[in-house]
């Protein structure tokens, strides 16, 4: 049948643990004005994930949440807009800390901000498709691939006032996108570029 949104719904101050393979701290299905805020999740896949829902989230704030060893701290790859993912801690990540590859249907008006990434395996922050992003004044730490990389499919965007320290490969790196910015940024000591303009 349909699925029916979750509406309003607030997911805060809860810690969650787990040692369990394979296992989301937070699994999203179809979701309105969520919040989720002030979690402490460890252990996990995927610390937040909409994976393997054909639905949108909308209007939702991921804010304040602590991620520590997981493979991907906030990891969506399912359409939403209207997403805030701002002033998270996400820490010691197998894979990526931010990754955000939802399709170019239905995903745009995005705020990803303030958030801290430290010792992230690939890129820190990571955004594949869809439009209208802010990525704004978040830190990224040691990345061991880019600090933030903004992918071939993204339009209309703006990349501003980000700090990069110490990143693998490139401090912010940006694939063919159309139409974006990139503005007021700092990169300390990068391993291969500052800023990469690639096709």
């Amino acid at each position: 049948g349909n699925a029916t949104a979750e509406i309003g719904i607030v997911v805060s101050d809860n810690s969650i643990y787990s040692s369990i393979t394979g296992a989301f701290g937070i699994h999203i299905n179809f979701a309105d004005g969520l919040v989720v805020s002030g979690n402490n999740i460890r252990n996990f896949t995927n610390a937040i994930t909409n994976s393997g829902s054909a639905n949108a989230c909308v209007d939702f704030n991921i804010t304040g949440n602590n991620w520590y060893n997981c493979a991907t701290a906030i990891y969506f790859i399912v359409s939403f807009a209207g997403m805030v993912i701002s002033n998270n801690v996400c820490e010691t990540l197998t894979a990526a800390g931010i990754f955000l590859d939802p399709g170019a249907v239905f995903t745009y008006d995005c705020v990803v901000s303030g958030n801290t990434v430290r010792d992230a395996a690939t890129d820190g922050i990571y955004i594949d498709s869809g439009g209208m992003y802010t990525v704004t004044g978040n830190h990224v730490y040691s990345a061991g691939d880019n600090g933030i990389e903004i992918g071939a499919t993204v339009e209309d965007s703006t990349i501003s006032s980000n700090v990069v320290v110490t990143p693998t490969t490139d401090g912010i790196r940006i694939n063919g996108s159309t139409r974006c910015q990139v503005v007021g940024n700092t990169v300390h000591n990068p391993t291969v570029n500052g800023i990469r303009l690639a096709n």
